[in-house]
């Protein structure tokens, strides 16, 4: 993956803003990786890169894949790129045994929408309550123990 040409893609998505280099060094290459990406190029240019990472499903037994990440250039929206990005991705959870892929979308982002349900997913509820700790309350949770 051409970390130098996705920050910037990464950096227009909504809540990307403080991911860096380092930190897709570490979780892409690095010893403990826990995400995987493809990029898509048009000669030497990356024109769109995904993004997933896995999250263990213990109530159910099985691992999950999660597409964090799904970005293509604006001017080549509308060939295909985004569905063979998200496919390479799906056929690598598949391989791996993964028994979900999910990803979500903002909800102003209709666009994202439409390309998902396209795709073949099916919107979910989103379980009924969230509960994150962040900041001040996890560096006080892990003095607890």
């Amino acid at each position: 993956m051409d970390i130098a040409a996705v920050i910037p893609m990464l950096h227009s998505l909504a809540g990307a803003k403080r991911l860096t280099a380092v930190f897709l060094e570490r979780h892409c290459f690095g010893k403990n990786k826990s995400v995987r990406g493809w990029v898509a190029t048009a000669g030497s240019k990356v024109i769109g890169f995904t993004m997933t990472s896995d999250w263990a499903n213990f109530n159910l037994g099985h691992i999950d894949c999660t597409l964090d990440f799904l970005f293509v250039a604006p001017n080549w929206h509308g060939q295909n790129i985004g569905r063979r990005l998200a496919a390479c991705a799906a056929q690598d959870a598949l391989q791996r045994g993964c028994v979900w892929f999910r990803t979500s979308a903002n909800p102003a982002n209709k666009e994202a929408q439409r390309l998902y349900r396209n795709l073949g997913f099916t919107q979910r509820a989103y379980r009924p309550i969230l509960y994150l700790a962040e900041g001040k309350a996890l560096r006080e949770l892990a003095k607890q123990k």
